[in-house]
């Protein structure tokens, strides 16, 4: 940092990577990508003890997205050469439960070896930011995947309410028939207890 004029005095700059920072920013990005994956595999899960699933279990929109994701973020990018031209490669990968994880001595090795490399995986205009964010950005517009999905839904809701409002209609109508038949049975039942009651009493005085 210059603070100060010193005419005649000879400065020294020094630009240098801060690799502390990048594996900082690294760190940052695989816990926003874990907590991302630990969200969707929530929406979708399925509890077999409890017989319970996620709100989104078999859904194909999240499933969609979800691979998108994955790619996203696992394929190759040309731009960051042959060595590390993916996470894998300097030490990223993904466990069995869909997270990654991170071989820090190999991570840490890739930056000391190529920085330029690692830097293109992460930030070329075909690296892994530039991927994602592209993703991001075309299924959250507003005649994307999820839009669509979210309408489709909105419609097949009108729709069962409609079905609902139909079917309460008829009930109503098949519930004042059936009363007015029960009426009518009850009006008989009475009617023929009444002549009972009379020929019981016509038979008693003979």
């Amino acid at each position: 940092s210059l603070k100060e004029e010193n005419a005649g005095a000879t400065i020294t700059l020094t630009v240098a990577s801060d690799q502390n920072a990048v594996l900082a920013n690294i760190r940052r990005y695989v816990s926003a990508y874990n907590d991302m994956e630990a969200t969707l595999r929530a929406l979708g899960r399925y509890d077999a003890a409890s017989a319970q699933g996620g709100p989104m279990l078999g859904d194909w929109l999240l499933n969609g997205v979800r691979n998108a994701m994955v790619r996203g973020a696992t394929d190759s990018v040309a731009s960051a050469g042959a060595v590390y031209s993916s996470l894998a490669a300097i030490g990223i990968t993904t466990g069995s439960d869909g997270k990654l994880q991170i071989d820090s001595e190999r991570l840490e090795a890739a930056l000391q070896s190529s920085p330029a490399a690692v830097a293109a995986l992460f930030g070329a205009d075909d690296g892994i930011a530039a991927r994602l964010d592209d993703k991001i950005e075309e299924l959250l517009a507003s005649d994307g995947s999820i839009a669509a999905r979210s309408d489709n839904l909105a419609d097949a809701q009108e729709q069962i309410d409609a079905a609902s409002r139909r079917l309460d209609e008829r009930m109503a109508t098949v519930e004042q028939r059936y009363l007015a038949q029960f009426t009518a049975l009850d009006s008989l039942m009475a009617q023929m207890n009444s002549t009972s009651n009379y020929l019981t009493q016509q038979l008693a005085s003979l």
